[in-house]
């Protein structure tokens, strides 16, 4: 096996909560049209930093990758996240340390790679604390091999839920049926048994959801969820739009943009 190069990464940005800084799996993007990149974040005891949704509470970081070169596109990969119970409330996201995966689509292959990341952000505990950051990464044109990081970004790659009814998804399946007006119910089947699911839901702009505690069958692969919706407009009707629903179990985690049917 060859051995890795030498790492490619930022320094770390210190806080009193948190330290922070890019890395790279490879250390240059010859040959490469997508270079693999991740934010790795190293939170004190107690702190959190969130998902993409946070839930009750928090601030999703955010990311602007404005002043960066040879960049076509950017997408960011949010592994599963863990829920946070405090004071009635739940959030989501992630402690000790995490690594938020990211794929970088360059729009010249063998052409010098610079990222600049204006980051917003939240750490929490009792209190939450708002950052912005920026950070830099130059990976070269000259080289392309794996660095000491690779594994790291990789693993965090594998937390992401897969899409649900892929080959590589055990949940099979997801539906929203409406109720009312502002209640419907997701339907989940899997390939395997269900332990305590859990179910986070996303909407349009300004619609909140409540879930209710998982009802299985007898044999535990297929789950039912009452989600209760908080609509900021009386007149407006669930029917026909679209939510991502997301899966989390013991060893299980899927998600899908459904419509509510």
């Amino acid at each position: 096996m060859a051995p890795f190069a030498r790492a490619a990464r930022a320094d770390w940005i210190v806080t009193d909560q948190a330290s922070l800084r890019l890395i790279s799996a490879t250390d240059g993007v010859k040959d490469l049209m997508h270079a693999e990149i991740g934010l790795q974040v190293r939170l004190k005891p107690g702190w959190k930093i969130y998902w993409r949704n946070p839930g009750d509470a928090g601030i999703p970081p955010q990311f602007d990758w404005a002043g960066s070169e040879n960049v076509k596109s950017v997408r960011i990969f949010w592994p599963r996240p863990q829920a946070f119970e405090s004071f009635g409330y739940t959030s989501w996201g992630y402690h000790d340390e995490v690594v938020y995966p990211i794929e970088v689509t360059l729009e010249k292959p063998d052409v010098p790679l610079h990222l600049n990341l204006h980051l917003f952000y939240g750490i929490c505990e009792k209190v939450c604390i708002p950052y912005e950051k920026n950070l830099t990464l130059d990976l070269g044109a000259g080289t392309g091999k794996p660095t000491d990081d690779a594994a790291l970004i990789r693993k965090y790659r594998q937390e992401v839920p897969t899409v649900v009814g892929s080959e590589a998804s055990r949940v099979k399946s997801v539906q929203a049926k409406l109720e009312d007006k502002s209640r419907f119910y997701v339907y989940a089947k899997s390939d395997v048994a269900f332990a305590h699911p859990g179910l986070i839901v996303e909407g349009e702009p300004g619609v909140y959801f409540s879930v209710g505690k998982a009802n299985l069958s007898k044999n535990g692969k297929k789950a039912v969820f009452d989600v209760t919706a908080e609509l900021p407009d009386p007149a407006m009707s669930l029917k026909g739009q679209k939510v991502t629903v997301t899966l989390l179990d013991k060893d299980l985690s899927a998600e899908k943009r459904i419509a509510i049917e």
